[in-house]
């Protein structure tokens, strides 16, 4: 993606925050706080006409029709989007949005005052193999070539509040996205583009976890996905462990 369409993408992410969120939001206020935020303000991004909102497709309500472009925004769980790609994909494009939160921060709510703590910088920085695991939940529809899926790196604030049930624990209340960082684009053939840049050509699970960030049932799940689409195959084993390989 070039500046000036990153640019474009900025001016245009702003926008749809002015629209959903409003300037009350912005300030943080709790009582403007509600679930879904995350989903919503994407949905303005992609499509700022509501016209094209949550419209009845073969049985189901796509998040955008335009065309014969469907756009199905999934913040989590791929599992929920399985009947959907059954019905949409034979007659229809179908974009997969998935954010991913390239920069983190988290605030913590206090229930009962309903204050809200300054907001605590995540270490990690989102990375593209962030949707492997949830690809791995729509496996058999990754080689179909109506179907592409958009990874969306945004500056995220994430509301917590203490979990009463479990001591110690944080329930997450909201995400909250704040900017615009970039986006990237996979279909059929190009899901290789989702490897991180620094595998080795020939690698175990071990060196895959290194260079994602990704363990255990995340990591099986995602090899298991770029086996299945066809970006890297298995190709033996050294001591216990598998040997994957990058294909061309």
């Amino acid at each position: 993606m070039t500046k000036d369409e990153t640019a474009v993408n900025e001016v245009r992410f702003a926008r749809a925050l002015d629209e959903y969120l409003g300037n009350e939001h912005k300030r943080y206020n709790i009582g403007t706080l509600c679930e879904g935020t995350l989903h919503m303000v994407l949905k303005y991004f992609i499509c700022p006409d509501m016209a094209y909102h949550e419209v009845p497709v073969d049985g189901y309500i796509a998040d955008v029709l335009q065309g014969d472009v469907i756009t199905e925004i999934q913040t989590r769980d791929f599992r929920n989007l399985r009947d959907k790609l059954e019905a949409f994909l034979p007659l229809h494009k179908v974009n997969v949005v998935y954010p991913i939160a390239y920069v983190k921060r988290i605030c913590k709510i206090n229930k009962n005052s309903g204050e809200i703590s300054k907001p605590r910088k995540s270490p990690r920085k989102g990375r593209a193999t962030d949707v492997l695991p949830e690809l791995f939940y729509i496996k058999e529809h990754l080689g179909n070539p109506n179907l592409s899926v958009q990874l969306c790196f945004l500056e995220i604030t994430e509301y917590k509040y203490d979990n009463p049930k479990r001591r110690g624990r944080t329930v997450r209340y909201d995400r909250v996205p704040t900017a615009y960082v970039s986006q990237m684009s996979v279909g059929n053939g190009e899901y290789s583009k989702l490897l991180p840049p620094e595998l080795p050509e020939e690698f175990t699970a071990k060196d895959f976890s290194k260079h994602s960030g990704l363990c255990g049932m995340n990591l099986s799940s995602a090899i298991k996905t770029l086996c299945e689409c066809g970006a890297v195959t298995r190709i033996g084993k050294t001591g216990r462990a598998y040997v994957y390989k990058i294909n061309d």
